[in-house]
């Protein structure tokens, strides 16, 4: 997905599919368990789901995030986010 277009057209489109009963290999049982993305495969939440519980689970979110929301979020989220750089130059050093 390389446009808006594209990005909203996804979710109707039926070769575009997240939910992992559609995944062969996970439902083989060929996925291993300690696969290090395994609790992105096996989630049953909004962004892994497809159709009618995608929708289902949509909605809560989106009003959420509805421009009116949006907007009196701003100053806060400036806020917050202009002082992070500050506070991320104070953090020590963690050896690797």
């Amino acid at each position: 997905m390389t446009t808006h277009a594209g990005a909203a057209e996804s979710p109707a489109d039926p070769r575009v599919r997240k939910d992992r009963r559609h995944g062969r290999a996970f439902n083989a049982g060929e996925v291993p368990a300690d696969r290090p993305r395994i609790p992105w495969t096996a989630a049953e939440d909004r962004p892994a789901s497809d159709g009618e519980q995608r929708t289902r689970l949509r909605g809560p979110v989106s009003q959420g995030f509805a421009p009116s929301r949006v907007d009196r979020m701003r100053g806060r989220a400036v806020a917050v986010t202009g002082s992070l750089p500050d506070g991320v130059e104070a953090l020590p050093v963690r050896p690797r």
